[in-house]
């Protein structure tokens, strides 16, 4: 997967059909069973390099955590592409 540098930023964006994002239990970080671990892992690999997300559950988070984050995203993918926040991010 390319970084965000080398990434055409005037490039369209395409849209990413719901059922190609993965939905991962984390249980298995949580367990005792190390290959369930190890498939997890792997698992989160390939979601990060195809497609770039996924969702998860079966997690420890809680709830508020989850909101804060959620609220804080929308905050940053709504700035301004040429905003210096949102320039001074960078995918190495």
């Amino acid at each position: 997967m390319p970084s965000t540098e080398q990434l055409d930023q005037k490039a369209p964006a395409r849209k990413l059909a719901r059922e190609r994002i993965p939905n991962l239990d984390l249980g298995p970080l949580f367990g005792a069973v190390e290959d369930a671990r190890a498939g997890l892992v792997e698992d989160i690999r390939k979601a990060c390099h195809d497609p770039g997300f996924f969702y998860i559950h079966n997690t420890c988070v809680d709830d508020d955590l989850i909101a804060d984050t959620l609220d804080a995203m929308s905050m940053f993918f709504g700035l301004p592409d040429d905003d210096p926040i949102k320039q001074a991010v960078h995918n190495r």
